[in-house]
């Protein structure tokens, strides 16, 4: 027999013992049954396999831990769940408005939400996890697309990541004749950190070609289930006064978004 074959047959014998572990790289469902172009992008990408399998084996952690945080966790993830298709694809009821994908490239936008949840997942505070927001006005249909939204971390739609630290609550003053801003019990002014002329869903900017947003005024209203966002441009902050508001040439645009209950 040629001295070959045993080395031959030692390299099948560790091809075998190896095999399993390279199974386990795979995503947590079975691509065979893979319906959704979410699903058949993360079949096809060894990356977000990975990652895929990564954010499962976060989840039952999470779900493992105190039973206090089993529900709210649970019901975030299948928010978690729409946002993904919701952010990068686009939402069934609003997709056919669009020639485009919502994602220029999918797989990146993917990477950002999966990045950003294994790591909220980890953390292990439901209180801190990002909350999904329907895009709801005709111009957070056209620009903003859904968004996740979390205390100073805002993802766009198509994966565009923004961070926003917290300035100050402003005082309610009934300054935008809007019963989104007006009849909300909290205001709150958000510096957006690093900001630039993102070209967001159709090319379309926060605030103009070649504008840079700067700030933003987030409110809640109807027991947290709906979402008001203006945009600001411009280096100072914004004065939340009528007078203001109203001779203003900073106020970019502004945007609403509904917060559904997860489908089971």
């Amino acid at each position: 027999m040629p001295k070959t074959l045993p080395l031959l047959y030692l390299s099948m014998f560790c091809l075998v013992l190896t095999s399993p572990s390279i199974a386990q790289d795979g995503p947590s469902f079975d691509c065979q049954l893979a319906k959704s172009q979410v699903e058949h992008a993360i079949c096809s990408d060894p990356k977000l396999s990975h990652m895929d399998q990564a954010l499962a084996n976060a989840y039952k952690s999470a779900t493992a831990s105190a039973v206090s945080a089993q529900a709210p966790t649970r019901e975030s993830q299948r928010a978690w769940l729409q946002a993904r298709s919701g952010i990068c694809v686009a939402p069934a009821d609003w997709a056919p408005l669009f020639r485009k994908p919502v994602a220029d490239n999918l797989a990146a936008c993917l990477t950002t939400l999966y990045q950003n949840r294994i790591q909220e997942l980890e953390g292990g505070d439901p209180s801190s996890f990002s909350v999904y927001w329907r895009a709801e006005s005709k111009t957070a249909y056209a620009i903003t697309g859904d968004i996740l939204l979390s205390a100073n971390h805002l993802i766009l739609g198509g994966g565009h990541e923004i961070q926003i630290p917290l300035v100050k609550t402003l005082p309610q003053t009934h300054a935008m004749n809007d019963s989104g801003f007006d009849d909300a019990a909290t205001l709150q002014l958000f510096k957006i950190w690093k900001g630039s002329s993102w070209k967001l869903i159709g090319g379309n900017t926060l605030c103009g070609p070649g504008e840079v947003p700067t700030y933003l005024v987030l409110a809640q209203t109807d027991h947290n289930r709906s979402l008001s966002m203006a945009v600001f441009k411009g280096p100072t902050e914004p004065r939340w006064e009528k007078p203001s508001l109203e001779n203003t040439h900073d106020l970019c645009g502004t945007y609403w978004f509904v917060r559904d209950t997860p489908k089971p």
